[in-house]
């Protein structure tokens, strides 16, 4: 597709988003390099979510919940690298047939819910 708008003129290029499947979440984390979307599957009695390694300054990440239960996404601003923020809103619950999304900020380490 080509696209004009004033004084501007530029092609789009649409991809298909292939989801990277979680089952259970093992040691309370996912590894996210290069990942975009992460279809949540559960697998049992799953662990919450405190961490995701591998994302870059900017990355976007969404989390959609294919499980039958709810997955819990904890806050944890003083964790380290690659834990979530929440605005002092404390732990996320990501219901069945919901997503959440998430961008990296690289200078604070934290993944910051996109609201």
């Amino acid at each position: 597709r080509t696209w004009t708008l004033p004084n501007t003129t530029g092609t789009i290029a649409l991809t298909t988003l292939t989801p990277t499947a979680v089952g259970a979440i093992s040691s309370n984390a996912i590894d996210v390099t290069g990942v975009q979307y992460i279809k949540y599957n559960g697998g049992g009695a799953g662990s919450p979510l405190i961490n995701m390694s591998g994302g870059v300054d900017g990355q976007v990440v969404t989390i959609a919940n294919y499980a039958s239960g709810s997955l819990t996404i904890n806050e944890n601003i003083t964790g380290g690298t690659g834990c979530f923020g929440n605005g002092s809103a404390g732990n996320m619950t990501l219901a069945p047939h919901m997503a959440m999304s998430f961008i990296y900020n690289s200078g604070d380490g934290l993944w910051a819910h996109i609201k």
